[in-house]
């Protein structure tokens, strides 16, 4: 189990990497900032606000559960979707 969740993590790691930098480069580059724990933030906000409308509305609290592993997954998901309906692996695009 723990070698395949290793997996998992370096597969994110490889496509982040593939989708990041120079069109002309030959390899993916990290990203500049530290993109998951900037994601999972963004998602917590919203789930905090979307707790806080539900307590209102009715009275009751909400557990909110995050990973960096899913929002970086997130992170991912248009480039995802654009492979599976064009078939094409996603290329570098880039600042433009």
């Amino acid at each position: 189990m723990v070698i395949y969740l290793f997996y998992l993590i370096n597969l994110l790691d490889f496509i982040i990497k593939s989708i990041t930098g120079k069109i002309e480069d030959k390899e993916g580059s990290k990203v500049g900032v530290a993109i998951s724990d900037i994601m999972t933030g963004m998602n917590a906000v919203s789930a905090i606000l979307s707790s806080i409308i539900y307590r209102n509305n009715t009275g009751e609290g909400q557990y909110i559960d995050l990973s960096l592993f899913d929002c970086s997954l997130f992170y991912t998901v248009n480039q995802g979707m654009n492979y599976l309906l064009t078939s094409e692996s996603p290329k570098r695009m880039g600042s433009k």
